[in-house]
């Protein structure tokens, strides 16, 4: 049993440090090894999809020569091109647009108190802790999204690493400061019994993930790459209808599909038309969505076949409700470092 303030300190932190230990090896190091297994996954059937996409261009390159379409093929060629760069840029993990719907450091947000690590010390009573120590205590963690520089596996991992060792340091300055300052032994232990209620201590002791968890993320990376495919896009037609209609804008859409806010299709007067177009995936990825979509949701999200390669509204609306669904069923758990 301990007898000083000192003894209080050197239990608290020998269980802080376990604690950590379990936040890593139950919670971090699971997640983050299934984020790595759906990225890569992810990120190699982008690849073959943009592969495959170069590969169909260039079989059209080709039926043009066969036909002698020298001037045809130089004129297609260009916009072809143009198409392939365009699918390449949208499949690039960074362009995912992850904000819009799945923040996959949600778990990680930070508030100036730090309760995650200290509980309610701080507001506690000025006796338990000095001036110097609360105002450490209460500096700002920075949010994840400032600490996380790309969605890539390692930049994750690191992110959420290092949230969990600034949580464990709040409570350290914390329980160093009890052992120093000039509170009582009974007031120290007081002080200590808040530590100990804070969730850094209530580590899980085993690992706490759905064997699923892989698929989850995967499946949630294309829904998201789904939500970036709908435009806004206005045309301008030709008054005897003899040229395609001549794009005057595209601006993206940040409203969730089927909701109020969401952009409807208006004739602008004259023979300006607006509407919401929406990019198809390509045959590969659908392939590999819709085989994760049946894991969860029990059937195929979009159409997919020689003339069924494409996204519909109604697509976009199915593929954001599973998203909800997706980001509730598998929500990371509880750590927040709120007030």
């Amino acid at each position: 049993m301990a007898t000083t303030k000192r003894d209080l300190v050197v239990d608290y932190l020998n269980r802080l440090n376990l604690s950590v230990t379990n936040w890593d090896a139950y919670v971090i190091n699971p997640f983050a090894s299934a984020y790595d297994e759906a990225f890569n996954s992810y990120k190699n059937i982008l690849d073959a999809q943009a592969k495959a996409d170069q590969e169909r261009i260039e079989l059209l390159f080709v039926g043009l020569s066969l036909l002698g379409g020298t001037m045809a093929t130089a004129m297609i060629g260009k916009a072809a091109i143009s198409a392939v760069m365009k699918e390449v840029a949208v499949s690039t993990i960074c362009n995912l647009n992850m904000q819009r719907t799945f923040r996959i450091a949600a778990m990680l947000e930070a508030s100036p108190a730090g309760s995650f690590a200290v509980a309610g010390l701080v507001e506690a009573g000025s006796k338990y802790l000095t001036d110097q120590a609360k105002d450490t205590i209460k500096a700002g963690v920075p949010r994840a999204d400032a600490i996380t520089r790309s969605n890539t596996p390692l930049s994750v991992y690191l992110a959420m690493l290092r949230i969990l060792k600034l949580a464990s340091s709040k409570a350290q300055t914390a329980a160093l400061d009890i052992q120093n300052n000039n509170t009582s032994f009974e007031e120290a232990r007081r002080a200590i019994a808040i530590l100990d209620s804070a969730a850094i201590m209530r580590a899980p002791k085993k690992d706490i993930y759905d064997p699923k968890l892989a698929g989850a993320l995967e499946l949630i990376m294309y829904l998201n790459l789904v939500m970036t495919r709908d435009e806004l896009v206005t045309r301008e037609y030709d008054s005897e209808m003899r040229r395609m209609p001549r794009v005057v804008s595209r601006s993206p859409i940040s409203a969730a599909p089927g909701s109020s806010a969401y952009p409807r299709g208006a004739n602008l007067g004259g023979l300006m038309v607006q509407r919401v177009e929406i990019d198809a995936l390509g045959g590969k990825v659908n392939t590999r969505m819709n085989k994760l979509y049946k894991d969860f949701f029990g059937k195929s999200l979009v159409d997919n076949g020689i003339f069924a390669d494409s996204l519909t509204s109604q697509n976009m609306r199915e593929a954001f409700g599973a998203l909800q669904r997706l980001s509730t069923q598998f929500a990371q758990p509880e750590l927040k470092l709120a007030a």
